[in-house]
C-alpha cells in the first residue's frame, strides 16, 4: 500500500504522526467504530461504551482518544444521510466516515488519506471537496457523486427519523434542527462568589488553555466555555465548589423553580444533582432539599458534589420502586425532572436519534404522568410544583402538562421569567439549542391553589 502521507506538504506534516503510526491510528478508529456500532445495536450508548473502553485501554493517549471520538460521533451525527445514500449498508465503514468528514469539512488530522486509499477514492479529490464552501450537502453530494439535480434530496430533516420530527411542535422544528449538527459548548454555573470575580480568577487559572469564557447576558452566573480543553479537577475554583457543570437548558428548569430562602424542597428525580445544588443555593442554610432517585450509584455522585459545594442541607434517598414514595403536603416545592427521551441532548448523544423508538416514548409518557401525579401530592397548599424534561417532544412536555391539569384541578400554571429573554412566560418554557447554544429542555411551573 502506498505511504498514506507521501503527498502531504511539509507544513502539514509538522502536525501529523509518522505514516505508519497514522495508518495504525486510522485502522484503530475504524475498528473501534465497528465495536461501538455492535454495542449500540445491543442498546449501549456510544459515549458510555467509549468511556469504558478508554478506561480499560490506557495505551490510547489524548490524541488517539480525540480522533477516535471525533470520527465516531461524526459518523452518528450524519447517520441520517448515510442511511439515505447507502440504504442497503453495502458501503464500507470507511466510506461512511468519509461522508461525515465531508459534511463537516474536516480532515481529522489527515486520517482521510488512509481511508480514501482503503476504499479507492482519490485523496486529492477528497481534499478539494473539504475546501468547498457552502452548506454540507454540497460537499456530501460531491463525495457521494450525487447528481446536481438530486442535491435537494439531502435535507436537514433527515438528520433525525421522520417519526421523531413529527413529535416536535412545528414552531420549534427549525430552531431545534438548526444547531443539531454542531458540537455543544460546556456550560458552567457559578455556585459561590460574584460572577465578575469568578470569571477573573477562572481566566487567570486557564490563561494557557486557550478557552473562551462568556457569561450569559441575562444570567451572569451561567458561563459558556468554548475552545481549548478545560481541566476542571485542576482548578481551585472547582475544588472548593465555586463552579459546577450544568448545561444552560438544565439551569432553566432550576430557574423555573425559583426556590426561596428557608423553603423545603423535594427533587424527585435528582440524578447526579445539578438541579439539587441549584435548589440548595436558593433555599440557603435555613432551608432543606431532599434528593431522590432509583439509581443509587448516581446519588453517590450527588453526595460528592454536595460535599464539595459545602451544602449540608441536602438529604439523599434511594427509591426501591420506579415511582417515588407517596407523601402528602410535606414540601413548599417539588421538582420533577422526569425520565424522558433525552431528545434535547441529541447534539451530545447523536447515536440516540436512531436508537430511540416511538414505543419507548409511549412508555416514557405513561411513566412521566405517573411520577408527576404521585409527586404532586407532596406539595403543600400554596406550594410550587415544577415539571421538567430534557426533551423537545411535545407529547412529553405540553402533552403531559395538559393531561395533568385536566386530572388535577387543584393546580394551575404560574408565570415565571424566561431566562433567555427576561419576559414573563405563561407557565411553560421550551428551551431550544438555538436559544443559547445549549441543549433542549422543557419546564412548567404549577401552583397548588387548594
Amino acid at each position: 500500500m502506498p505511504d498514506c502521507f507521501m503527498d502531504q506538504n511539509t507544513e502539514q506534516n509538522k502536525n501529523l504522526l509518522a505514516p505508519h503510526k497514522q495508518k495504525s491510528q486510522a485502522d484503530n478508529c475504524i475498528q473501534i467504530l465497528k465495536n461501538t456500532l455492535e454495542k449500540w445495536k445491543q442498546g449501549i450508548p456510544a459515549d458510555r461504551y467509549l468511556s469504558g473502553f478508554f478506561r480499560e485501554n490506557h495505551q490510547y493517549g489524548s490524541r488517539d482518544r480525540h480522533v477516535i471520538s471525533e470520527s465516531i460521533f461524526a459518523y452518528f451525527r450524519w447517520y441520517g444521510w448515510i442511511l439515505l445514500l447507502d440504504p442497503e449498508n453495502t458501503k464500507p465503514v470507511e466510506w461512511a466516515v468519509l461522508l461525515a468528514l465531508a459534511a463537516e469539512g474536516q480532515d481529522l488530522k489527515g486520517l482521510y488519506v488512509c481511508w480514501c486509499q482503503k476504499i479507492g477514492f482519490d485523496e486529492q479529490k477528497f481534499a478539494d471537496i473539504l475546501k468547498m464552501e457552502g452548506d454540507a450537502r454540497i460537499r456530501v453530494a460531491a463525495f457521494a457523486e450525487v447528481l446536481p439535480e438530486n442535491h435537494k434530496m439531502l435535507t436537514p430533516e433527515q438528520w433525525i427519523p421522520a417519526w421523531a420530527l413529527q413529535e416536535i411542535a412545528p414552531e420549534h422544528r427549525e430552531g431545534f434542527i438548526r444547531n443539531l449538527q454542531s458540537r455543544p459548548p460546556l456550560w458552567l454555573r457559578i455556585q459561590k462568589g460574584e460572577s465578575r470575580d469568578v470569571i477573573r480568577q477562572l481566566s487567570a487559572e486557564t490563561a494557557t488553555a486557550g478557552i473562551q469564557i462568556q457569561a450569559h447576558c441575562r444570567n451572569p452566573l451561567a458561563l459558556m466555555i468554548k475552545g481549548g480543553k478545560l481541566n476542571l479537577p485542576a482548578l481551585s475554583l472547582w475544588r472548593k465548589g465555586s463552579l459546577e457543570v450544568q448545561d444552560f437548558s438544565s439551569q432553566c428548569i432550576g430557574f423555573a423553580a425559583m426556590a426561596g430562602s428557608g423553603e423545603k424542597w423535594w427533587d424527585v428525580c435528582a440524578g447526579s444533582g445539578g438541579k439539587t445544588l441549584q435548589l440548595a443555593k436558593g433555599v440557603g442554610a435555613k432551608g432543606s432539599v431532599l434528593s431522590g432517585d432509583i439509581r443509587g450509584y448516581i446519588l453517590q455522585e450527588l453526595e460528592k458534589r454536595a460535599v464539595r459545594g459545602g451544602f449540608k442541607q441536602i438529604a439523599v434517598e434511594e427509591y426501591q420502586d420506579d415511582l417515588p414514595p407517596l407523601r402528602h403536603g410535606s414540601f413548599d416545592g417539588v421538582l420533577v425532572d422526569a425520565p424522558c427521551s433525552s431528545s434535547g441532548r441529541w447534539r451530545r448523544n447523536p447515536e440516540s436519534r436512531f436508537s430511540l423508538t416511538p414505543e419507548q416514548v409511549d412508555q416514557l409518557v405513561i411513566l412521566q404522568k405517573k411520577i408527576l401525579a404521585r409527586a404532586s401530592s407532596a406539595v403543600r397548599k400554596g406550594g410550587v410544583l415544577v415539571y421538567g424534561t430534557c426533551s423537545v417532544f411535545e407529547r412529553e412536555n405540553l402533552g403531559v402538562v395538559r393531561d395533568f391539569l385536566a386530572a388535577h384541578p387543584e393546580f394551575k400554571l404560574e408565570s415565571f421569567p424566561d431566562p433567555h429573554t427576561g419576559k414573563q412566560t405563561e407557565g411553560t418554557l421550551q428551551t431550544l439549542p438555538s436559544d443559547a447554544d445549549c441543549d433542549g429542555s422543557f419546564a412548567a411551573r404549577f401552583r397548588r391553589i387548594r
